[in-house]
């Protein structure tokens, strides 16, 4: 895991948290199975660049705290990573971290309602979520390319583009197991297990591309995917 630790935080609560948990015996498997790393990230070459000129979400940070725990398939390991998660946010860091250790334990993309947002989670590792979003529509409007600023709910209502072969009956077609309609709401919705979701012609062209129930709702503008 990892977080951005802001400048101007009082750091002795951080210090006090990652030193108890590292007084901790390494979980099974050798000596190297806990690890701590400390990025600085106050050099002029990441300074001089103004924070929402770029993408990257942590170029305000002071530094970087990142942290591996091996073992991972270990329920205990996984317990002591997440006690470790919420101990240091206890110590009041931001939910800014890094994209390269994204970390569905964190939380930090649930509501106060207690729903996900695939916009806080976003936020969580990017500096500037609308212009990322705006130049996403811009380039790719038919959501060719699957990526996480794509995010949106199904609706049957003129399904997958407007394809007439597309009808109610299409769209509740058994599919594996799953009816046509589930399995593309399924890759669209940010909630699901998926984690990248898709936009809807995307989601209607692997779901027609794979499953011949579905085939009725495959985009025809669009190339077959892999299957």
């Amino acid at each position: 895991g990892s977080w951005m630790v802001p400048r101007g935080l009082d750091e002795g609560q951080l210090y006090r948290v990652i030193q108890n948990a590292f007084k901790e015996d390494p979980p099974p498997g050798g000596p190297y199975t806990a690890q701590l790393y400390l990025y600085s990230l106050t050099g002029s070459k990441i300074t001089d660049v103004p924070h929402l000129q770029t993408a990257y979400g942590g170029r305000s940070a002071k530094w970087v705290l990142h942290w591996r725990f091996f073992s991972a398939n270990n329920d205990a390991v996984r317990a002591r990573h997440n006690r470790f998660n919420r101990d240091i946010r206890m110590a009041g860091l931001p939910c800014k971290s890094f994209y390269n250790y994204i970390d569905g334990d964190t939380e930090c993309h649930i509501e106060p309602s207690g729903m996900p947002s695939k916009v806080r989670w976003l936020e969580a590792y990017f500096s500037n979520v609308p212009r990322m979003q705006a130049i996403k529509s811009r380039e790719d409007p038919n959501g060719v390319f699957r990526s996480h600023l794509g995010a949106q709910s199904f609706s049957t209502n003129g399904a997958c583009g407007g394809v007439p072969t597309c009808t109610e009956a299409a769209l509740s077609a058994a599919a594996g197991g799953y009816s046509c309609s589930y399995r593309i709401g399924w890759l669209m919705d940010p909630r699901s297990s998926n984690r990248m979701p898709m936009k809807e012609l995307a989601a209607c062209n692997v779901v027609g591309s794979k499953y011949q129930a579905c085939e009725g709702c495959k985009p025809t503008h669009l190339p077959t995917t892999a299957t």
